[in-house]
């Protein structure tokens, strides 16, 4: 399992537009790993996790997104799940013709969709799209690998993503706060080699929707305990915020400390 960070920035990314802190000042001037898009990731290629406004930047530069056959969305916030992008896959916008992508989220996210699409809603997705609503707690299967929808405290209809292949297992958890209990529960005794966390503001504490590095630690902790985890498991960190004041090699290392890696935009893990 290959996973590519397209990006890993919160809601105003990093710099915020309109944003002149010292943070984002200083991420203008050296850019680099200090310039974060909305979160956003791809797997092997051909699945995506969430569609932020900033895919088209990423396109300028890397043609790979045209291979992507499986959109999983997290949750319906415009900054993961940017609907607007959505008439640009159909002629005229579009000269090359692309298959139907399925899309995947919970009912709210197919909700949303609808919501955003308007009374366009019944000329594209039919044409585009095969929408799939999962239910908590279900498996998709999406070329090769196994996608479980799990509940998130984010908002009503949130989901963060458990991916297994018959090699690896990816805990995708991003923009969320702390795991429910019953999120605990399915998870027990499961050999996760990989956890990607939201850590948003690092030391602020927003546990019912964001996480910290405190919450990252105590999640850490609480999958060895249960045997979700091992010693071989690493942990990523993503959807960092300017808000917390600290860029790239600052963040890195304040969790390097506690064993995580601070993801950056174009990062790429195997396994």
């Amino acid at each position: 399992m290959r996973l590519r960070f397209i990006g890993t920035g919160a809601a105003e990314g990093m710099p915020g537009v309109f944003c002149g802190c010292e943070t984002c000042q200083t991420a203008r001037e050296r850019k680099g790993m200090d310039i974060r898009r909305r979160s956003a990731a791809l797997l092997n290629d051909s699945l995506l996790l969430d569609f932020p406004p900033d895919l088209y930047s990423v396109t300028c530069e890397d043609a790979r997104l045209l291979a992507v056959r499986h959109i999983f969305i997290t949750h319906g916030h415009r900054t993961h799940f940017f609907t607007g992008d959505l008439p640009n896959m159909r002629s005229p916008y579009s000269r090359s013709k692309q298959p139907r992508i399925c899309l995947y989220g919970s009912a709210e996210v197919g909700q949303y969709l609808k919501e955003q699409l308007g009374r366009y809603y019944d000329q594209i997705a039919p044409e585009l799209l095969d929408l799939r609503v999962m239910k908590p707690f279900e498996t998709a299967e999406a070329d090769g690998l196994r996608v479980t929808a799990l509940p998130a405290r984010r908002c009503s209809g949130a989901f963060i993503y458990l991916i297994e292949d018959d090699e690896s297992a990816l805990l995708y958890a991003v923009d969320t706060g702390y795991p429910p209990e019953d999120v605990w529960d399915f998870l027990l005794g499961r050999a996760l080699t990989t956890v990607v966390m939201d850590c948003c503001n690092l030391t602020e504490a927003e546990t019912a929707i964001h996480m910290n590095i405190e919450d990252n630690v105590t999640l850490m902790r609480r999958l060895y305990a249960q045997k979700s985890a091992n010693d071989k498991t690493r942990y990523i960190a993503t959807h960092f915020s300017h808000i917390g004041g600290q860029n790239h090699a600052e963040i890195s290392e304040a969790l390097r400390l506690y064993g995580i890696r601070a993801a950056y935009d174009g990062m790429t893990v195997d396994g």
